[in-house]
């Protein structure tokens, strides 16, 4: 199990069902102190619960600060369509997700290929980075696994892994690592080649955690790579 220091948090959209924020922000052990939210992917699909898992996010947490107890930091996240124009994709983001940016830094999920090469697909995310980077007005997050990262984004040629695009440490990252069973994997996570261990700031633990204010029959558990203090300094 990872470290009981380090600050919990859940991920969730419409595969979640309706999410009883309440029963989230009352859960104790461990406490709920961040919470990703998908809310759109390529250019035109919305995430039906994206809506109210964000307003009733920022309600409980406004409710929990209130009682003197730890907020809720949000972030929403996009899921990256390479085929598709940057610019397209993170216009409709940008437009569902409105003026209310969340507390932490808003995500890019990169784990679609589509069929395309890893040149092609470095292409579209780093457009895409630097898209949502100039019209959020702060650079994103990338979610993503290190062996993708490493297949899809950096390449092999003749059998070796190329060399590690530097932009790859432009950005921070949630990195997702599991064990086989729906205990959390207790971290930290294997780093995509390139990227420094300091840029890693999330781990996404388990997709088989127990349900946690979810209609579904598992939760998706992540660890902030830090003490409370730091997420606090990370969160705008």
């Amino acid at each position: 199990m990872p470290s009981a220091n380090l600050p919990f948090g859940i991920d969730v959209s419409v595969y979640d069902g309706t999410v009883n924020w309440d029963v989230v922000a009352a859960h104790s052990i461990p406490q709920v102190v961040f919470a990703g939210t998908r809310a759109t992917v390529s250019w035109g699909y919305i995430d039906p619960q994206f809506s109210r898992n964000w307003s009733e996010a920022k309600r409980v947490s406004a409710a929990r600060m209130a009682r003197g107890s730890l907020p809720i930091y949000r972030c929403a996240y996009h899921v990256v369509y390479p085929g598709e124009d940057a610019v397209r994709q993170i216009d409709h983001f940008m437009s569902v997700v409105g003026a209310d940016h969340g507390e932490l830094p808003l995500v890019l999920d990169v784990e679609l290929d589509q069929g395309l090469g890893h040149s092609a697909i470095a292409d579209k995310v780093l457009a895409c980075i630097q898209e949502l980077a100039r019209k959020a007005g702060r650079i994103p997050n990338i979610y993503s696994r290190a062996l993708w990262v490493d297949e899809f984004i950096t390449g092999y040629s003749n059998g070796k892994l190329n060399t590690p695009p530097d932009w790859l440490n432009f950005c921070d990252w949630w990195l997702a690592q599991y064990l086989k069973t729906p205990d959390e994997d207790p971290g930290p996570p294997n780093l995509p080649q390139g990227v420094d261990r300091a840029r890693v700031v999330m781990q996404q633990t388990t997709d088989q955690g127990k349900p946690i204010g979810v209609a579904s029959l598992s939760a998706d558990y992540d660890r902030w790579q830090g003490d409370q203090a730091s997420l606090e300094t990370y969160a705008s």
